[in-house]
């Protein structure tokens, strides 16, 4: 291979790499005053993620105005520092998907040996942004129960959406198959009052939206997602293209501590009840969805790693309808022996 060819080659590998990157657009802004209310000019803030160390500083304005950007969802430690004035911190600052937080400081005159420690809790009230929306949470993602393991099942339970959540394959034609294996999946999902049709999906900040169903071309397993968050009302421009709900979906990253776990859920027909055209008992039916999820640190503070993986085994089994041939139940435009020859193929 030619040296040029190589370059080439790295070239386009840095360049994929740069595009797969997650697109973070939450936040944190506050006001940093003194004793008295005044403005804190020239004050350094850190803010860092507690489960990376991965950090970000800024500084306030003449105003006292700080903000940080590009952040994303997780638990952060917020640090304010400036010559003549105690150093204080909020330990905990937990962000969502999304979202912009206010954390707001009074520094109190003292020495560099002192720290303020704010334990203020951070309301959970949307103050920055005047939208209507809500969070699915790690928690809820993994305890709530999901037809088929398709997280999108739970977007019917959230605030100005109606629905049942089921998920139909290509076009939307069909709800049987809910699992994340479906392809393009259309949820039936409806938000101010408009059609499934116009909600917008996106992944790590990448639409996924399908030209054909304008459902998500990507269904990822609840095991690699980190949070879900559905904004049903008053969006910003920067999400525009639909006029109902905007789905945002964040995928789940590496850490200083290694974590993973493994999944297995299985369905039998232990507890099914015969239907009327089950003559010989209730069809067997054996469904298996299992995976993995693991990540963790590769340099610590630094790079990460993370990996899931969901693999099916789903039933092999008939269709009762065709298989009962004796009139009353059949394939249109088939007759009882054509439906009989149908079913042995």
């Amino acid at each position: 291979m030619s040296l040029k060819r190589i370059e080439l080659t790295a070239v386009l590998f840095c360049l994929s790499l740069s595009s797969a990157m997650a697109q973070f657009t939450s936040a944190i802004q506050g006001v940093v005053t003194d004793a008295s209310g005044s403005a804190v000019p020239e004050a350094i803030v850190h803010v860092t993620n507690v489960a990376s160390g991965v950090g970000r500083q800024a500084t306030t304005s003449n105003d006292g105005l700080y903000r940080v950007i590009n952040l994303g969802p997780g638990t952060y430690r917020v640090n304010v520092a400036v010559p003549g004035f105690a150093p204080a911190e909020r330990p905990i600052v937990p962000l969502g998907i999304s979202e912009t937080l206010r954390a707001d400081f009074v520094l109190k005159v003292g020495e560099l040996v002192d720290q303020v420690t704010v334990s203020e809790q951070i309301t959970q009230v949307e103050t920055e942004e005047g939208r209507i929306s809500a969070r699915i949470e790690p928690v809820k993602l993994k305890e709530l129960p999901m037809n088929g393991r398709n997280l999108f099942s739970l977007l019917a339970f959230q605030p100005g959406v109606v629905g049942r959540g089921l998920s139909g394959t290509f076009r939307g034609s069909s709800s049987a198959q809910a699992d994340s294996f479906s392809g393009e999946t259309s949820p039936q999902t409806y938000a101010n009052g408009q059609r499934r049709e116009s909600n917008i999906f996106s992944i790590d900040g990448s639409n996924t939206n399908s030209p054909y169903s304008n459902g998500s071309n990507l269904t990822p397993n609840a095991d690699s997602v980190e949070e879900v968050r559905v904004v049903s009302n008053n969006f910003s421009a920067v999400d525009g293209r639909g006029s109902a709900a905007r789905i945002q979906v964040i995928s789940k990253a590496g850490n200083n501590t290694f974590h993973g776990g493994v999944s297995e859920y299985f369905q039998n027909n232990t507890l099914a009840s015969r239907n009327v055209f089950e003559t010989n008992g209730v069809s067997v039916f054996r469904r298996n969805q299992f995976g993995y999820y693991v990540g963790g640190p590769i340099i610590r503070n630094r790079t990460f790693f993370f990996t899931s993986y969901e693999g099916l085994r789903p039933p092999a089994v008939g269709c009762p309808l065709i298989g009962h041939h004796r009139g009353n139940a059949r394939l249109p435009g088939l007759g009882d022996t054509d439906a009989a020859q149908y079913h042995r193929r």
